[in-house]
């Protein structure tokens, strides 16, 4: 396949998501941050932080007509709305801190992608081209774990985390090199040895994520709780602090990767710095200094780890 054609291809892939159905979108917005409104029988989600406004009410009115099996919204809005204290309404907020972490991870991702410039540059080799393709479309893979983790499913989550990790390391491999059948033999679980000597840590996240992916036998205790003298599995975990940990350096070693990767197509730097053609990893770079306030908030102890 040329170049040229990868291009075209390209620039078909970013007319594509800018068509993506307008639905979508903002369903995947709700879902990433998000309140539930539920009485005993019935429940809504909606937007986290915007339960006074009027829909939010309106939402409120008619989960509680529905469960009380009332006909009037007005009533409903009087009786139990306005008196919330008389309605068994539980509202769950999610952890602010973690929500702040997912959208300073996300946001910092958004923003490095946003500094690619194509224009009046030469064209790319075959490998920047296939990692900045398999890239751009990691901020869905991030909302993917995410999500898991919002709903205590954080096995699930680690195993999409770990993905992305590879998929970040497969793209660092191709950049060095052109030759499209040496690119298509890449393996990223494999390429991960070589993105570790660039960024030490990968390894260490890396074999985080894989002992937390699958439930060894003698983590099985944390999913069994005795409840009326018999065993019951517990299907979720709260481990939010965790997983904000495991987002932000995922988005730590994205950026770095994407700024290695498509250096040639950058004019701002965040993560590396260039002295005669030569890449270096920054290890003063802010992100990691605002990562830590974020994770001291948290207090998670799970940080050292990594």
């Amino acid at each position: 396949m040329s170049k040229i054609t990868l291009q075209n291809d390209k620039k078909k892939a970013s007319e594509e998501c800018i068509m993506e159905d307008d639905t979508g979108r903002r369903v995947r917005n709700l879902l990433e941050n998000f309140d539930v409104i539920s009485t005993y029988t019935d429940m809504a989600i909606v937007p986290a932080g915007e339960l006074d406004n009027e829909l939010i009410e309106n939402v409120k009115t008619a989960v509680a007509a529905t469960s009380l099996d009332l006909t009037s919204l007005d009533y409903t809005r009087k009786a139990y709305i306005e008196d919330m204290k008389s309605l068994k309404e539980v509202e769950k907020s999610l952890n602010k801190e973690y929500i702040k972490a997912y959208f300073f991870a996300k946001n910092h991702i958004h923003e490095a992608r946003k500094r690619l410039i194509t224009s009046d540059r030469d064209l790319p080799s075959s490998g920047v081209f296939g990692a900045s393709v398999v890239l751009e479309r990691l901020e869905s893979t991030l909302f993917s774990a995410h999500l898991l983790y919002q709903l205590g499913n954080v096995y699930e989550g680690h195993a999409v985390s770990r993905v992305m990790l590879e998929q970040i390391a497969w793209a660092y491999e191709a950049s060095l090199l052109n030759d499209l059948e040496a690119i298509s033999k890449i393996k990223p679980n494999q390429a991960i040895s070589k993105l570790k000597k660039f960024l030490p840590k990968v390894g260490k996240l890396y074999g985080y994520l894989s002992k937390h992916t699958h439930i060894d036998y003698h983590r099985h205790h944390e999913f069994i709780k005795v409840k009326n003298n018999q065993n019951t599995v517990l299907l979720a975990q709260n481990r939010l602090d965790e997983c904000a940990m495991v987002l932000l350096h995922l988005a730590d070693i994205f950026v770095a990767v994407w700024e290695f990767s498509q250096h040639d197509y950058l004019n701002e730097f965040t993560a590396i710095d260039i002295e005669d053609n030569v890449v270096n990893l920054l290890d003063d770079r802010v992100f990691l200094k605002k990562m830590k306030l974020i994770l001291d908030n948290i207090e998670t102890n799970i940080d050292s780890e990594i």
